[in-house]
């Protein structure tokens, strides 16, 4: 499982939002039902237009695990910005951090892929597989807008402002199993998992615009059971497995405003594949490792006369040091000392081509670099 995986395996999550204000919708291409309608025709014309229309929107969501006792319990929350349109979304401003040491600063979604951009990294990383994006992030998500089949039980509440109207329903039993599957394991594998939970309750709510017909607040909150065997055939990280024999709820909340135009949700213009983006990480990281032990080395003689690789190991076993340029293959790291004797250079060139570079002057600032296959750079990737 990646780093990314992992991260966000644990970034799961119960949602309350600011409202946002209202705005009036692009492209409105029917009026919404006289008033006043039966609450599931409201909601089935907000959801066509919620799937058709441009929007934005703040979002959180949580899951909580109980424990035996009522103070027994632990809450995981993820809230972010989205916008989407028909051909896909963006997210950002992700809270709290789901990747870890990652700086992700925007994720956008489009033709079945994600595409991350990270700080600091020329091209934005493709990842085909992250298990819980449809979920949490997807237009048109059941956490958020259950289809209108999947819902009953309608009943008006009552709502304070005017020219809106409130109502409450009842997630259907096995869309509301299928919302807990996926956001516990994703959509690949929620079926297996789906069958064995035991559902306690499924609550909707939602307020529509009765002027644009339009959503404007969504809330999901289902109450379910996870058997002690509910992943029997699945593997899982072990933040999901630790849901196992307890009891857990998943809720968010969804506050969609219109946008005036498309939001930008196309494909970045260079990008590079997830596996190729942890082996630059992994190389990076041998060389800082390299670094240390090469220091060492120079600090306990003091200068790096007589520097080989054999010598270096006896400070750290592990490193691979060869002369000139490592590779990724080798999983070794290329050294060549400057002529005084108290600077040196790394290099190690990684599975996509890049060649990975960290110089050390005598005085111990470091400064890594990169270099692409046709000598472009590809950017500073540490200082210190």
């Amino acid at each position: 499982m990646t780093l990314l995986r992992r991260a966000w395996c644990t970034a799961v999550a119960s949602v309350v939002a600011a409202a946002l204000a209202a705005a009036p919708l692009k492209g409105e291409g029917s009026p919404p039902p006289p008033s006043p309608a039966p609450p599931a025709a409201q909601y089935a014309h907000g959801y066509g237009l919620l799937m058709t229309v441009p929007y934005a929107a703040v979002v959180r969501v949580g899951t909580t695990r109980h424990g035996a006792s009522p103070g027994d319990a632990s809450t995981d929350v993820l809230t972010f910005d989205t916008s989407a349109t028909t051909g896909g979304f963006s997210i950002s401003d992700l809270r709290p951090w789901p990747f870890g040491d990652v700086p992700v600063s925007r994720v956008i979604g489009t033709g079945g892929r994600l595409y991350l951009q990270i700080d600091g990294e020329p091209r934005s990383v493709v990842d085909d597989d992250l298990p819980r994006s449809a979920i949490l992030f997807g237009r048109g998500s059941p956490l958020f807008v259950p289809p209108p089949d999947a819902l009953g039980d309608y009943v008006p509440v009552p709502y304070p402002a005017a020219g809106r109207r409130a109502f409450r329903a009842t997630v259907e039993t096995g869309a509301a199993r299928r919302v807990v599957a996926e956001v516990l394991v994703g959509a690949k594998t929620a079926e297996r998992v789906a069958s064995r939970l035991a559902v306690r309750s499924a609550a909707f709510r939602a307020v529509v615009d009765e002027g644009t017909g339009r959503l404007v607040v969504t809330q999901v909150h289902i109450d379910a059971w996870v058997p002690p065997d509910a992943f029997a055939d699945v593997r899982v990280p072990k933040a999901v497995a630790a849901y196992a024999g307890h009891r857990m709820t998943v809720a968010s909340r969804f506050d969609p405003i219109a946008l005036p135009g498309e939001p930008d949700v196309g494909v970045p213009d260079r990008t590079m594949p997830v596996s190729d983006w942890i082996d630059t990480l992994d190389v990076r990281a041998r060389l800082v490792e390299a670094a240390a032990a090469v220091s060492l080395y120079r600090d306990t003689i003091g200068s790096l006369r007589g520097l080989t690789p054999r010598r270096v190991r006896g400070f750290d076993p592990s490193l691979r040091l060869v002369r000139g340029r490592g590779t990724t293959g080798g999983r070794t790291v290329g050294s060549v000392a400057h002529p005084d004797r108290h600077g040196f250079t790394l290099r190690t060139t990684a599975r996509n081509g890049w060649t990975y570079r960290l110089d050390s002057s005598r005085h111990g600032h470091l400064v890594g670099t990169c270099r692409m296959a046709a000598r472009r750079s590809c950017g500073v990737w540490l200082r210190g």
